[in-house]
């Protein structure tokens, strides 16, 4: 009998996907010698799960069929080697370049590369180990985001009568964080909540009225984030799974009103503002005209900046890159009020690890985005994976994105599900 056939297997099998789901949704950000480090729930609930469904594999089906089914096979482990390898020359690179090691180039971008290995190695075991766990995560990631985006809304609108603290749901200047501190993740998180939704593509719960509210909610938290980067690559997303597939456009008829009308109370309730500083914490709703038009507004001068400055630092080593850290330690140097990371995760790539870093990340999605493509007539997974890898995609241009653990993770999945594609096609 398959291990897979057992019940407490098929428990498993129910429960571990709904189990990362919430992990991968509730964020902290923590405190660590001066840095700002931003701890998910999955980085220590993932492992212990991964840990559970495979020492109750080795237990039922012994450990040769375990590792058999739980280890990548040798491309990915090369390419996770060779990234790491080249991670490790550019933050040492940037230990030259700087005159000492970079507190937040070592901890954020390079220790959390293993965070991210990982979560692509454990999406991978989970899809091989358990059955049917692609679906089931991604039907538990939208249920899941349901629930945080209408507690965003209510905090919203009780937000009219009392003062909320600024940690969870509601952000310092009052954009909507959900659980992830921060509201372009948010935003992003969110995004891709609703294309699974609208994919039609996702085993979902079968009641009409919490489809509808669930995706109400998720568009209102959405709209809420006030994150342009993330409505920019969901209108392009949208765009192109219209082209992939026929999506359940009819779904939103009753959805999109419902958001409305709460967005309309919020908005007549709470003047927009038309000016937001980093750090203000005013009592007013984000996305006024003039934050979303103006062309003069903080975040878009400062991007422009960023342009320029990774521009420059790019040139000066085209293939190697300048080194992890650097980009930042310009900034500190520079005496900017507040120092910050290069918005734009190509740009960060090729200015602080060269084509080399650039190659070996963007090729990898590259191609799982050319698999999923050719193997989407007969795996939803694989069909509903190519707007979000295209969501990311675009995100990237638009914000720093390569350090959002989810992706990650579905990643893996996707990299489990081409396998049996290719082991499906080259049957006899």
């Amino acid at each position: 009998m398959k291990p897979y056939d057992t019940s407490t297997t098929e428990s498993l099998g129910r429960m571990m996907p709904w189990l990362a789901a919430l992990a991968f949704q509730f964020t902290l950000t923590l405190s660590l010698q001066g840095s700002a480090i931003r701890m998910s729930l999955a980085d220590f609930l993932v492992p212990l799960a991964l840990l559970l469904t495979f020492g109750f594999i080795c237990h039922r089906a012994g450990a040769r069929f375990a590792f058999d089914r739980a280890v990548p096979r040798w491309p990915l482990l090369l390419w996770g080697g060779l990234t790491t390898a080249w991670l490790t020359y550019a933050l040492v690179a940037g230990y030259h370049e700087i005159g000492g090691w970079s507190g937040w180039a070592l901890q954020n971008k390079y220790f959390g590369w293993y965070a991210l290995l990982f979560f692509v190695f454990s999406g991978f075991a989970f899809e091989r180990l358990l059955s049917q766990f692609g679906p089931r995560f991604l039907a538990a990631y939208v249920v899941v985001a349901w629930g945080i985006a209408f507690a965003t809304a209510v905090a919203f609108i009780a937000a009219l009568w009392v003062v909320l603290p600024k940690v969870f749901l509601i952000g310092p200047d009052f954009r909507a964080v959900g659980m992830l501190v921060n509201p372009n993740a948010f935003g992003f998180a969110a995004a891709i909540a609703i294309i699974l939704q609208l994919s039609g593509r996702v085993p979902l719960p079968e009641s009409r009225w919490l489809r509808v509210a669930g995706l109400a909610s998720l568009l209102v938290a959405f709209i809420l984030t006030g994150s342009r980067s993330a409505w920019v690559a969901f209108t392009v997303a949208i765009a192109i799974m219209t082209i992939v597939t026929h999506w359940e456009w009819r779904k939103v008829k009753l959805a999109v009103p419902l958001a409305a009308a709460v967005l309309a109370v919020l908005v007549s309730l709470l003047p927009a503002q038309t000016v937001v500083l980093e750090g203000d914490q005013p009592n007013r709703v984000y996305f006024g005209r003039g934050v979303v038009v103006t062309a003069n507004h903080v975040s878009v001068s400062h991007r422009m900046e960023q342009f320029d400055g990774s521009i420059a630092l790019w040139i000066s080593a085209p293939l190697t890159g300048v080194g992890l850290g650097v980009y930042i330690q310009r900034e500190i140097e520079l005496a900017k009020g507040l120092p910050q990371q290069i918005h734009n995760t190509y740009l960060w790539l090729l200015a602080e690890t060269g084509l080399v870093g650039f190659s070996l990340i963007t090729g990898f999605f590259i191609t799982l985005l050319v698999g999923s493509w050719r193997g989407r007539r007969h795996d939803d997974c694989l069909l509903v994976a190519i707007p979000i890898l295209c969501l990311f995609g675009l995100f990237a241009m638009l914000q720093e994105a390569l350090y959002q653990r989810h992706i990650w993770f579905l990643a893996g999945i996707l990299v489990a599900r081409l396998l049996a594609e290719r082991h499906r096609v080259d049957a006899p």
